[in-house]
């Protein structure tokens, strides 16, 4: 099903957390337990991190046999954060 959050179409590495367990087809949902749709929403909240900090992200996937599965899982910043 669509959950509101922000779709993962393409691994970007620009996104401060692209080094991480995310994969394609993930729908982040909240970043550090704030809800998120948008990338601006996601850079809103990695603001004030510096390379280095780990955050909790939750997403949604879907399972082998298509059922959606909510996922948290650390995420240390990489280089990119702020840009």
């Amino acid at each position: 099903g669509m959950h509101p959050g922000l779709y993962i179409t393409e691994i970007n590495q620009d996104l401060a957390i692209a080094d991480s367990e995310l994969v394609v087809g993930d729908t982040i949902i909240a970043v550090e337990g704030k809800s998120v749709t948008n990338v601006s929403q996601v850079s809103e909240i990695l603001r004030d991190m510096k390379p280095g900090d780990v955050v909790e992200v939750t997403v949604v996937r879907v399972d082998a046999i298509g059922r959606d599965k909510e996922i948290s899982f650390d995420v240390e910043l990489s280089e990119y954060s702020g840009s």
